[in-house]
């Protein structure tokens, strides 16, 4: 996704370079959408990264505190809470991924629909010369 965005951003600084670009209009319009998708996708994979980790803290202080109880056994609940918090945060970051495979989808999609539209537009052009 990283690579996307950067060659994003050097599609914008070539259209500001380049008056003469075929189709600007339909260009821009798909770099504005390219753009809002990849910022959608960057929120979900930073909210699915943040959930990985707070899980995998979570299922280690588990393991923790299962020694813990060994010491002190008043605190027998703790390593079971632990656990299914950890678990919870687990299952939300799979659901955050499986959410964010959504607009990644719809990403490649317009794409491709973008494609397929310039390589048409294209074809009528060359056959308005022939």
């Amino acid at each position: 996704m990283v690579d996307r965005v950067r060659e994003l951003i050097r599609v914008i600084e070539q259209f500001s370079r380049d008056e003469n670009e075929d189709f600007p209009e339909e260009r821009h319009i798909e770099v504005d959408r390219q753009i809002a998708i990849h910022a959608r996708r960057v929120q979900l994979i930073q909210r699915s990264l943040t959930s990985f980790y707070v899980s995998l803290s979570l299922l280690v202080a588990a393991t923790v505190a299962i020694g813990f109880v060994a010491v002190f056994s008043r605190t027998a609940w703790l390593p079971n809470t632990l656990g299914v918090a950890g678990t919870v945060f687990l299952f939300y970051g799979c659901v955050t991924l499986i959410a964010e495979t959504r607009p990644a989808l719809r990403s490649v999609k317009s794409e491709m629909g973008f494609t397929l539209m310039l390589r048409a537009k294209y074809q009528e052009r060359r056959v308005g010369r022939d």
